[in-house]
């Protein structure tokens, strides 16, 4: 019965038929007003049941464009951050100069003060160097010999390398010869000394003095000259074959007021 009722209706008369019905049924609901809800569910049940597959119809236009949204709140400002503190002005360093030893120096420097303390030395004293003429006080000794030939004079210079500040004075007060462990000499050939203002000559070997020793042998000093640089002295060579030598040793004299 449903395959006859289906053929004379055709597939589009069938729709028509559902249709039909559909409104049959919304009937009474638009004379009312409004559908049920057992209504609602029947026709949306119904209108599934019998919904075309046919191919999909043309895309619809564009909706109109929307209205510009409005602006997002702006944001609070950020805190400035907290001011820093104030530096403290630095403290200039002052030099004091000082002399001796003091913060690690030891000839004097400079100290200087001021955030901190520090020193600055001076340099060391270098040694002693040249000096032109022998200071008060210092003594210079040196050495001389001879060996003559026979009954002939030898002359002997005895040179001072650093000169005397002046002349000691005359040959017969000034210098003294052979004479050791006097209070003008004091000192002996192996250590000569001089008082202030003397110059003494220490001999050894085959010399005397005829003034001391009048049975010695032969050679003695017969004349002398003193400079400031030194003494010579002329001696009498009477044996041949002798050896004499010595030292010698100035000190500059004292001076007067």
């Amino acid at each position: 019965m449903h395959a006859r009722l289906r053929e004379p209706f055709g597939k589009a008369g069938l729709t028509v038929a559902v249709i039909a019905l559909v409104f049959a049924m919304l009937g009474g609901a638009y004379a009312a007003g409004k559908l049920t809800s057992t209504q609602k569910k029947e026709v949306e049940k119904i209108a599934k049941k019998f919904q075309g597959t046919g191919p999909q119809g043309p895309a619809g236009q564009d909706g109109a464009k929307g209205d510009t949204g409005q602006n997002g709140a702006k944001g609070d400002t950020g805190q400035n951050g907290a001011k820093g503190d104030s530096g403290v002005n630095g403290v200039s360093p002052t030099g004091t100069s000082f002399s001796g030893a003091q913060g690690g120096c030891t000839e004097g420097g400079v100290k200087f003060t001021g955030a901190n303390t520090t020193y600055a030395c001076n340099g060391a004293k270098g040694a002693t160097g040249f000096t032109e003429t022998l200071p008060q006080g210092e003594t210079e000794t040196g050495t001389w010999g001879f060996s003559p030939k026979g009954a002939e004079l030898g002359f002997i210079g005895m040179p001072l390398n650093i000169p005397l500040p002046e002349e000691l004075g005359a040959v017969s007060t000034s210098i003294v010869f052979n004479a050791p462990g006097t209070t003008d000499c004091p000192g002996t050939i192996a250590a000569p000394e001089a008082a202030p203002g003397k110059f003494c000559i220490y001999a050894e070997g085959s010399i005397y003095d005829a003034a001391t020793n009048p049975t010695g042998t032969k050679y003695r000093p017969v004349s002398t000259k003193l400079f400031t640089s030194g003494a010579v002295v002329t001696f009498n060579g009477q044996e041949a074959g002798a050896l004499i030598e010595g030292t010698y040793a100035a000190t500059p004299k004292v001076p007067g007021p």
